[in-house]
């Protein structure tokens, strides 16, 4: 059986969801910006920001800040997908070969070479490459030698 306490807060709380669907009809009838609904129960703003930890040791953000929209990192919108060279690879015992088919290219001068001891990157205006030597080979980044052919193209 429902105490009298219970019965007058259900009807209080009754009152004040239809007081607020009311004010929602008519926010929805006149635009949001000339009604506002009430929340009692809900703490306020200003309860909430204390207890961030602002820098500076605010408590609330300042109108500048609260005005400023928030930047967002701009990203391309198209990323432009550089070509993969075709790579023929020789392994011996003792040395590792790699062809790279970049015709694209013009000149060595264009193109970004790096060779780590399990790795090599090449990176050109047309071409990008990440490859990993094989079979756990190591590469001795001081006895490498490259060469550029323009027979090829």
């Amino acid at each position: 059986m429902p105490r009298d306490h219970d019965k007058d807060f259900f009807a209080k709380s009754k009152k004040k969801y239809d007081s607020d669907i009311e004010k929602l009809k008519k926010s929805q009838e006149k635009g949001p910006s000339e009604v506002k609904l009430t929340d009692a129960g809900s703490p306020k703003v200003e309860d909430i920001l204390k207890e961030l930890n602002l820098p500076g040791g605010k408590t609330m953000p300042s109108q500048k800040e609260q005005a400023k929209p928030k930047e967002e990192a701009k990203k391309p919108m198209i990323i432009e997908m550089k070509d993969k060279p075709h790579v023929e690879a020789t392994y011996t015992d003792t040395h590792v070969k790699l062809v790279l088919d970049v015709d694209k290219e013009t000149s060595a001068k264009n193109i970004d070479l790096d060779i780590a001891e399990t790795e090599l990157k090449l990176e050109s205006a047309n071409y990008e490459l990440r490859y990993k030597f094989e079979k756990g080979v190591t590469v001795d980044s001081d006895s490498v030698k490259a060469k550029f052919s323009k027979t090829k193209h």
